[in-house]
């Protein structure tokens, strides 16, 4: 389901803009799962670096009080926000301080309403392209969206998976490596060692026995996965980088 996350202090701008979404993608029959808050603060207390992720896009108000909309951006692209970003402004002047926060778009308030009909159809249609990208994994107690090609690798310690992002950030998930296995297929995530996943993306050399990310970490091949990251490794690796 398509999550849509309002942060606007407004309630009229705020209904305006729901009725727009619901009318606009009722059209290309969606129907959204629309979540709306009215400061940056409450927000920042539904979310978390584990569940951030569940948001597709993000309408954010600049102007709000206490929390601005760029320093609520700026807390939840720290925690890893990955999703789509709209800022919704009548103080043009603001835009250019946004910039950290990589918005995809600026609508100005009260502008035509086909200005936001074209940003929402046109962020949607960016959203089928990277869905392929991503994967979602639920347990008992969480849900965890992934972007598969930001994770460099995965190792199980003691049954708990650490996913490893291209940032450094750490996911613990108390998983079994072949159900995470499971979930990676079509990726170029692949299993490397009865305890490793790895991504051939940041692969820099493979060996017989072992494959050197780009970081300079060494992760084991077991004999078993070798051939399998002969063949795949191949596909994917330049040996020039």
């Amino acid at each position: 389901m398509l999550t849509i996350a309002f942060c606007e202090d407004n309630p009229i701008i705020l209904k305006k803009y729901i009725h727009l979404t619901n009318m606009t993608l009722s059209q290309i029959h969606i129907r959204p799962n629309i979540l709306t808050y009215t400061s940056g603060e409450e927000l920042l207390f539904k979310f978390d670096h584990t569940n951030v992720n569940q948001i597709d896009i993000i309408f954010m108000d600049i102007h709000l009080k206490k929390i601005n909309g760029i320093q609520t951006m700026t807390i939840l692209r720290n925690m890893g926000y990955e999703g789509l970003l709209i800022y919704l402004t009548n103080i043009k002047e603001f835009v250019f301080q946004s910039f950290v926060t990589k918005p995809n778009d600026f609508l100005i308030k009260g502008d035509n309403e086909d200005n936001f009909k074209k940003a929402l159809l046109a962020s949607i249609d960016e959203i089928s392209q990277n869905k392929k990208n991503f994967i979602t994994i639920s347990t008992k107690t969480t849900h965890h969206v992934f972007n598969t090609l930001k994770i460099t690798y995965i190792e199980v310690k003691n049954k708990t998976l650490e996913i490893h992002h291209q940032n450094d950030d750490i996911i613990f998930l108390n998983l079994p490596i072949q159900t995470m296995e499971s979930h990676l297929k079509n990726t170029n995530l692949i299993r490397i060692h009865k305890s490793y996943i790895a991504n051939l993306n940041y692969i820099r050399t493979i060996t017989p026995k072992q494959i050197i990310l780009f970081n300079n970490l060494h992760l084991p091949i077991g004999r078993k996965y070798a051939q399998l990251v002969r063949e795949r490794g191949m596909s994917v690796f330049h040996p020039d980088l």
